[in-house]
């Protein structure tokens, strides 16, 4: 139900249905609309008018980076798994570089591998 709370007319939810994902521009255009035809009016001062008309376009502006905030930003999750991987391949090059340097010679300690991975 496009409607819900039951907040728009029925002449609005006609034009507002067809719109999808740019219910929010109209909405704001139709707000703009409303401040302009209240100064042809004489309802709000000329002087209002710049500053009200500014803020809807400050607010049509946050509307749309909110909405491209979808699109353009990583989930967490996927973040949370690049780090995991990051750190699990870390681990390997720390565990794996001691093991590179051992040379099988029957010996317990073989001194070769403490050098090697400190120097």
């Amino acid at each position: 139900d496009p409607n819900p709370w039951q907040l728009l007319t029925e002449s609005e939810l006609n034009v507002l249905s067809p719109m999808a994902n740019k219910m929010r521009d109209t909405v704001i255009a139709w707000i703009s609309c409303e401040i302009q035809e209240g100064v042809a009016r004489g309802i709000l001062h000329r002087s209002c008018s710049t500053t009200a008309l500014n803020n809807v376009c400050l607010l049509r502006a946050k509307m749309a980076a909110f909405h491209d905030q979808f699109a353009t930003n990583q989930p967490a999750l996927w973040a949370a798994l690049m780090i995991f991987m990051v750190d699990v391949l870390v681990v390997l090059v720390l565990v794996g570089a001691p093991l590179q340097f051992s040379i099988d010679v029957g010996m317990c300690v073989q001194w070769w591998v403490p050098l090697g991975v400190c120097l």
